[in-house]
Protein backbone atom coordinates (compact mmCIF):
# COMPACT_ATOMS: atom_id res chain seq x y z
CA UNK A 1 0.00 0.00 0.00
CA UNK A 2 2.71 2.75 0.99
CA UNK A 3 5.04 2.00 -2.04
CA UNK A 4 1.55 2.27 -4.20
CA UNK A 5 1.05 5.95 -2.52
CA UNK A 6 4.92 6.98 -2.31
CA UNK A 7 4.83 6.31 -6.10
CA UNK A 8 1.62 7.87 -6.95
CA UNK A 9 2.66 11.15 -4.84
CA UNK A 10 6.09 11.15 -6.60
CA UNK A 11 4.15 11.25 -9.58
CA UNK A 12 2.10 13.83 -8.75
CA UNK A 13 4.91 15.96 -8.29
CA UNK A 14 7.00 14.98 -11.46
CA UNK A 15 3.89 16.14 -13.49
CA UNK A 16 4.00 19.43 -11.09
CA UNK A 17 7.35 20.03 -12.23
CA UNK A 18 7.06 19.28 -15.45
CA UNK A 19 4.21 21.69 -16.07
CA UNK A 20 6.51 24.51 -14.67
CA UNK A 21 9.67 23.56 -16.72
CA UNK A 22 7.27 23.80 -20.17
CA UNK A 23 5.63 26.77 -19.13
CA UNK A 24 9.34 27.97 -18.56
CA UNK A 25 10.93 27.28 -21.41
CA UNK A 26 7.61 28.78 -23.70
CA UNK A 27 8.07 31.94 -21.89
CA UNK A 28 12.33 31.97 -22.49
CA UNK A 29 11.35 30.91 -25.71
CA UNK A 30 8.71 33.97 -26.31
CA UNK A 31 11.42 36.07 -24.60
CA UNK A 32 13.72 34.89 -27.05
CA UNK A 33 11.52 35.28 -30.10
CA UNK A 34 10.57 39.11 -29.09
Amino acid sequence: MLPALNACVTDLVAQQYAVKSERAIRASAMAVHS
